[in-house]
C-alpha cells in the first residue's frame, strides 16, 4: 500500500511507500528538531533519492532515501532535488529494501546493536528474495 503524496508548486508526485517507509525507523523529536535545524540553516541542497518500479504503469516516484527531509519540505514549501535509483541496477523491491537497509547502516543515526541487527536482517531478506 502507498500513500501519495502530493507536492507544492508542481515538483513531481512523489510517494511514501508502506513497505519502504518500514526498513528505517522514524527519527525521535530529539533527532527530527536536529534535521529540520539543519535543513533550515541550508535549505538549498536537500536530495530525495527515489525508486521506479520498472512493473508499475503509473511510474510513481516512490520514496527510498528522505522520508524526513521531503515531509519537512512539503510542510515548509521548500524545494528539493530529486534523484532517482537506476532502474537497471534495481530492478525490483528486494533490491531496493537491500540497498535502504545497507545505505541506512552506514548513517550516524544507528544508535543500538538491535537497530543495527534489524536492518541487516531486512538486507538479508532482500537478498534472498533476489537470488
Amino acid at each position: 500500500m502507498t500513500t501519495l503524496v502530493r507536492t507544492p508548486k508542481g515538483p513531481p508526485l512523489l510517494t511514501i511507500d508502506r513497505e519502504f517507509s518500514t526498513v528505517c525507523r522514524r527519527l525521535n523529536d530529539e533527532e527530527l528538531a536536529a534535521l529540520h535545524a539543519q535543513l533550515a540553516r541550508d535549505p538549498s541542497r536537500i536530495e530525495i533519492v527515489v525508486w521506479v518500479d520498472p512493473a508499475d504503469k503509473n511510474k510513481l516516484l516512490r520514496i527510498v532515501d528522505g522520508r524526513h527531509r521531503y515531509e519537512w519540505c512539503q510542510a515548509n514549501g521548500v524545494k528539493y532535488i530529486v534523484k532517482t535509483l537506476k532502474p537497471a541496477e534495481f530492478p525490483d523491491r528486494a533490491s531496493v529494501v537491500s540497498w535502504m537497509a545497507e545505505h541506512q547502516l552506514g548513517r550516524r543515526n544507528i544508535k543500538t546493536s538491535e537497530e543495527e541487527s534489524y536492518l541487516r536482517g531486512k538486507r538479508y531478506v532482500a537478498e534472498k528474495k533476489e537470488a
